[in-house]
C-alpha cells in the first residue's frame, strides 16, 4: 500500500464520509483494504451499488490473501433462509439495494446488528434511488451505523446543481473527503517512480476522416437549428466544441429539462438527433466498421419508415419535416456519410448488394 493510500484510510476510518478520489489513484486498493478491515464475524458491514463480477473478484482476492471470514454475496438466486444465515454470519456482505429493502421491510435483516454500509460509485446515486431508501430504513432501526461512500468520478459530481451535497444529504453524511491528483502527498509519492510512457497513435483512414467530417457538419447544423428554434437557450454552451465533451448530454439536459414541456416537437427531435450523432461519432473511433455501418443503416431505416418510403429519392422535404424525420438525414453530408460507411465494409457496395439479392433468388 502506498503512503497516501494509508492516509486516505485513516481519513475515512473514524466517521461517516464521502470519499472523492481522483481517477487512477487506486480506488480498488482503498475499497479492498476497507473490506479487509471489516472482514470480522463481530461486524456486519453491507456493500451496496456494486457489480457482481467486482464482488466475486474482491472476494477471491481476500480469500487468496488469507482472510478466513470471506465476504458473503446475496443475489436473487439466494433463498430467504440462506439470506438470514449470511446476515447472521457477520462480516462483509454484498447485497443489492433492491434485495436489502425487501429484507428490511420483511424483517429478515437484523438491522440492529449492522455496523455500517459501504456504497460504491456514489456519483451514480440519485434522489429516487433505492440505496437512499435502504439507508433511511437502516438509520431508523440503527442510528449508530456508519456510512462510507466512494467515488472516483469527480466530473459527475460537478455536473448539475449541488450534486455532491444532495448525495451527502440523502445518505446522512456530513464529511466530504477530497483527494485530488495535485495533493502534495500524492504528487510526492508518484514522483518517486516516473512511468516510462510510449505513445502509439493510429491514424484514421480516408473513409473514417470523411465520416468524421460529415458527422461534425451534421452535428453543427443540428445545434444551429436547435438554437434558432429556441432563442432563450444559452448558445455559448451549445456549440460544436462543447458537443465533443463526454458530459455534453448532461449539459443539454441541464438547459432543456426545465423547458421540456414548452419545447416544440421539432426541438425535442433535435435533442435526440444530436445525441444519436454523438453516439455515431463515438462508435466511429471506438467500434469496428461493421458495427458503425449497422447503426448507420438502422438510423436510415428508421427515418425512411417514419415517412413510409423505401428510398430517400421518394422523400418530400415538407412531408419529412411534418412527420418527424431527422433534419440531418435530408442533408448531402448524410449521403456522403452513408456512402463512406458502406465503402469501409464493401469493396464495391452495389456489386455486393447485387450478389446478395441474387443468392436470395
Amino acid at each position: 500500500m502506498l503512503e497516501y493510500e494509508a492516509s486516505i484510510l485513516v481519513d475515512i476510518h473514524h466517521e461517516s464520509s464521502l470519499l472523492v478520489l481522483a481517477d487512477g489513484l487506486g480506488m480498488d486498493t482503498i475499497i479492498y483494504n476497507t473490506l479487509r478491515l471489516h472482514s470480522d464475524p463481530h461486524n456486519l458491514v453491507l456493500v451496496s451499488n456494486y457489480r457482481l463480477p467486482e464482488a466475486r473478484f474482491l472476494t477471491g482476492i481476500l480469500e487468496k490473501n488469507g482472510i478466513i471470514h470471506s465476504p458473503g454475496i446475496i443475489t436473487a438466486e439466494v433463498n430467504n433462509k440462506e439470506r438470514e444465515a449470511i446476515y447472521k454470519r457477520g462480516g462483509v456482505v454484498f447485497v443489492s439495494s433492491r434485495i436489502l429493502v425487501v429484507d428490511l421491510l420483511m424483517e429478515r435483516m437484523p438491522a440492529t446488528l449492522v455496523s455500517g454500509v459501504l456504497i460504491l460509485r456514489a456519483h451514480e446515486l440519485h434522489e429516487a434511488c433505492q440505496d437512499s431508501f435502504a439507508i433511511q430504513l437502516l438509520r431508523e432501526r440503527n442510528p449508530q451505523l456508519f456510512i462510507k461512500a466512494f467515488s472516483d468520478n469527480s466530473l459527475s459530481l460537478t455536473s448539475g446543481y449541488n450534486h455532491a451535497e444532495r448525495i451527502m444529504l440523502q445518505l446522512g453524511i456530513s464529511k466530504l473527503v477530497l483527494w485530488p491528483r495535485f495533493n502534495m502527498q500524492v504528487v510526492s509519492c508518484l514522483n518517486e517512480s516516473q512511468p516510462d510512457v510510449e505513445e502509439v497513435r493510429v491514424k484514421l483512414t480516408s473513409e473514417m476522416i470523411i465520416c468524421q467530417s460529415c458527422i461534425l457538419d451534421l452535428m453543427k447544423a443540428s445545434l444551429k437549428e436547435l438554437c434558432d428554434q429556441n432563442p432563450t437557450l444559452n448558445t455559448d454552451d451549445l456549440t460544436l466544441e462543447k458537443a465533443l465533451l463526454p458530459n455534453f448530454d448532461s449539459l443539454v439536459s441541464l438547459y432543456v429539462d426545465p423547458l421540456w414541456n414548452q419545447l416544440s416537437s421539432v426541438s425535442r427531435r433535435l435533442v435526440g438527433d444530436i445525441s444519436s450523432l454523438r453516439r455515431l461519432l463515438h462508435l466511429l473511433i471506438e467500434g469496428d466498421a461493421v458495427n458503425f455501418l449497422t447503426n448507420m443503416e438502422g438510423l436510415r431505416q428508421a427515418a425512411l419508415a417514419s415517412l413510409g418510403v423505401t428510398q430517400k429519392s421518394e422523400i418530400n422535404s415538407k412531408r419529412a419535416a411534418s412527420r418527424g424525420c431527422p433534419s440531418w438525414f435530408l442533408m448531402d453530408q448524410a449521403d456522403r456519410l452513408l456512402a463512406s460507411a458502406r465503402s469501409r465494409v464493401y469493396a464495391d457496395y452495389s456489386k455486393s448488394m447485387f450478389l446478395h439479392f441474387f443468392k436470395l433468388l
